[in-house]
């Protein structure tokens, strides 16, 4: 069956008075799986709650507990310790526990009340099956999550190992695995790992047992679709943003986050309607909304109707003139450019701005937050991709200065040199990364791949075509900088690079917007010739720009599981 994300088409009548309302496009699967409205049925169907010790949390989410408190259910962390249970039932969650928990528990006496997912049940089965075949049990999920103890609990230490990813695995020396799956696994996460079990485990006969649970696979083909759907309308309706709900431990809702980064939206996490902030939605009239199997209908409802209560108005509407004009960037003047860049700038300097990044020290000082496989795979490339945001843009400079002297916009200058500005400041951003990782940065000339981007500019001299060029390799570099990015803040855990990442990839959008903008100025009037001819060289240009960022920054994209066609194929949707 297929399914569609609607969006509301733009409504230019409302912009009058800049009173507009945000508006709210749900994914077409999300919130509550069936195993989880099982349990909570479960817990709904108890006549004395006081009776009943809940081992772990029933769902990770906050309105959930707070309910079963609030109805007398005691808790304790999990299913291990019967002993520790002062109640005469003891309900397992729908992550499950294992054969010898429950049999611990029952021995005790106690009634136990099973919620466990049939799903999740299900990968435990198949655990134990390639256990009882004699083999090395591999699974892909989070290590200490209730539901991956489950599956391991009855199998000994030497029978199986836990990889979060493929980064995780390694060869081990048995000739028969079995691959499983924790059930909220994302499907390329998956992939990823059997392949990388299959290609460093050549010597051994690799069973695999898909036991990623349906739910999961719907949430996330909706949620991917969402994206697309708001990426292709981005013009219209600002920064493609998805509002992810659910609780800060859940693994599936973090999944979803991911996806919607890994795809170049950004991601707000929420777990409730209270965690929402108007100002992290400036700029954008439409969001997508998702939500994790583990959040009730009731919080989803509650977040769109907070959402939708916020006024929204063009980024900086403040800033700009020509009121009737602000929704559509492709009808900026160059004036409006400059403000846009100014406000962002003058934002992105208050420590106050929810996009502020947790910088982990002052500047000067050192304290690394990178792991050591994650600076192997990633400070090199930083230092390159630092050292390419810099510079002064004299040659720029001059061809808008020629550009101007044509008859062109004076006001453009003015615009390039706020962009400048802005390109300088993600370079002064990874700068301050790597003198708190402690790695010193690169000096001009000591980069082939920035060397290669600045002679690509210079090849026609300073003069309104020269301008057009220039324009053509920087939306080159900038629709690569668009993979780039994601797969960084796909390739660590860094809480300060991470958020480095999701600010610059923001900015990156309307550099394209900028740039195209312009673009389209210096071509209009052009036939169809023409047309064709410069829709070539872009494709050249960018073809060539993806294989130099690819071959210079290969680590990156492959521990974010992206390889050359992948990086094209971003590159290209950024068009």
């Amino acid at each position: 069956m297929q399914h569609s994300n609607a969006l509301p088409a733009p409504d230019n009548s409302a912009l009058q008075n800049n009173n507009e309302r945000l508006r709210v496009v749900r994914a077409w699967a999300m919130g509550f799986c069936f195993g989880v409205r099982d349990a909570l049925a479960a817990t709904r169907a108890e006549r004395e709650p006081s009776a009943v010790t809940v081992l772990g949390e029933l769902v990770h989410n906050a309105d959930v507990t707070g309910e079963l408190a609030d109805r007398g259910f005691r808790s304790l962390p999990g299913p291990g310790d019967a002993a520790a249970v002062r109640t005469a039932a003891a309900l397992v969650t729908a992550h499950g526990a294992s054969h010898g928990d429950l049999a611990s528990l029952r021995g005790a006496g106690l009634r136990v009340i099973d919620t466990t997912c049939p799903l999740v049940r299900r990968v435990q089965d198949a655990a134990a099956e390639f256990a009882a075949e004699g083999r090395f049990v591999v699974v892909v999920g989070v290590p200490g999550h209730a539901e991956v103890n489950g599956v391991i609990g009855d199998l000994s230490e030497e029978q199986f190992v836990v990889v979060r990813d493929k980064s995780a695995v390694r060869c081990w020396p048995c000739n028969r695995l079995g691959v499983v799956q924790q059930s909220t696994t994302d499907p390329a996460t998956t992939v990823a790992a059997i392949t990388a079990v299959q290609r460093l485990n050549p010597q051994a006969d690799v069973a695999v047992a898909d036991t990623v649970c349906k739910p999961t696979r719907d949430r996330q083909a909706a949620v991917q679709e969402l994206c697309e759907t708001l990426k292709r309308q981005s013009p219209q309706f600002g920064t493609p943003t998805v509002v992810v709900v659910g609780g800060r431990n859940s693994h599936n809702t973090a999944r979803l986050a991911a996806l919607c980064e890994a795809e170049g939206v950004r991601a707000v996490r929420v777990v409730g309607a209270d965690d929402l902030n108007a100002a992290a939605f400036a700029g954008s009239t439409v969001v997508g909304l998702t939500a994790g199997t583990s959040t009730p209908d009731a919080t989803i409802d509650a977040v769109e109707r907070r959402l939708q209560s916020f006024e929204t108005r063009p980024p900086f509407a403040d800033k700009l003139c020509n009121t009737d004009r602000k929704r559509d960037w492709r009808r900026w003047s160059a004036g409006e450019w400059t403000a846009y860049f100014r406000a962002n700038g003058a934002r992105r300097d208050d420590p106050a701005d929810p996009w502020a990044v947790p910088w982990p020290c002052a500047p000067g000082e050192t304290r690394p937050t990178l792991s050591a496989a994650e600076r192997a795979a990633v400070v090199e490339s930083i230092r390159m991709f630092q050292l390419g945001e810099s510079g002064t843009g004299r040659f720029l400079l001059r061809c808008a200065a020629a550009h101007v002297a044509a008859g062109g916009d004076a006001d453009y200058p003015d615009a390039l040199r706020e962009f400048l500005a802005e390109e300088n400041r993600h370079a002064a951003e990874l700068g301050r990364f790597l003198d708190a990782e402690g790695v010193p940065r690169l000096q001009r000339g000591e980069s082939r791949a920035a060397a290669a981007f600045r002679a690509a500019r210079h090849l026609i001299p300073a003069s309104e075509a020269g301008l057009e060029w220039a324009i053509v390799v920087l939306l080159s570099a900038e629709r690569v900088a668009l993979a780039y990015y994601a797969a960084l803040r796909q390739a660590t855990a860094s809480p300060t690079l991470r958020t480095l990442c999701r600010n610059v990839l923001r900015d990156e959008v309307w550099h394209l917007r900028f740039q195209s903008d312009r673009l389209a100025t210096l071509r209009a009037g052009r036939g169809a010739v023409g047309r064709a001819l410069s829709r070539a060289v872009e494709g050249a240009a960018l073809f060539a720009a993806c294989t130099v960022a690819y071959l210079a920054h290969r680590a990156v994209f492959r521990r974010a599981g992206m390889g050359w066609r992948a990086v094209r194929r971003r590159a290209g949707a950024s068009v």
